[in-house]
């Protein structure tokens, strides 16, 4: 009895858990800086809230650069400090395992970065001076192509990645890739928009 007492007590827990996750991507989806296509103000949005939902200490969202050779940090949110940071670079001959690893894959669950593969490349630049135990990426992937990811850093402490976790992060990054569409439309209609007032001013000077 005990055992089935302490089994329905997990399944609620997990099940609040999953409510809660699911309540923050319903909040999140509907904030106008997905529509507006402010990536930068709803990373920092989503980093604070992912490190509040999931008790990591870190939560970062980095963008690729063109040719997928290094990724930026545009925003970094670290719980015991409480603050924001950016403009970080990772390299892509430091980190080539986990970046060939996300061109094919969703997301990167390392319980244990110091050995994983797709993770050890970056031990003694990155993760040992963090002292980032226990790492989750999650690919933002636009346009069918990888724009960044997300990450989730447990420090000094081990984490087995649960598949709710997992879930949760990628439907985040789908939120910023989101942002990122409507970003990229606003871009092409605001250019559009130029070459049609170049053209008319133009026309207004032929006889």
């Amino acid at each position: 009895m005990e055992n089935t007492g302490n089994s329905k007590e997990m399944l609620r827990k997990l099940l609040e858990k999953i409510e809660k996750q699911q309540q923050i991507i319903s909040h999140i989806s509907s904030l106008p800086l997905i529509e507006h296509g402010d990536v930068e103000k709803l990373s920092a949005c989503i980093t604070e809230v992912a490190v509040e939902v999931t008790g990591v200490e870190r939560s970062g969202i980095w963008l690729f650069n063109e040719d997928e050779t290094e990724l930026r940090c545009i925003d970094l949110y670290e719980a015991t400090l409480r603050q924001h940071s950016c403009g970080y670079i990772r390299s892509g001959h430091e980190f080539s395992a986990e970046f060939s690893c996300l061109k094919s894959s969703k997301y990167i669950a390392s319980d244990d970065p110091l050995s994983d593969t797709e993770t050890r490349g970056y031990a003694e630049t990155y993760l040992k001076p963090l002292h980032i135990t226990s790492m989750l990426a999650s690919v933002i992937k636009y346009s069918g192509k990888n724009s960044g990811i997300i990450c989730f850093e447990h420090v000094d402490r081990k984490h087995h990645w649960e598949y709710d976790e997992i879930s949760f992060a990628c439907q985040l990054a789908d939120q910023i890739a989101f942002a990122i569409s409507n970003r990229k439309k606003k871009d092409a209609e605001e250019v559009m928009k130029k070459k049609e007032e170049r053209y008319s001013r133009i026309a207004a000077t032929i006889p």
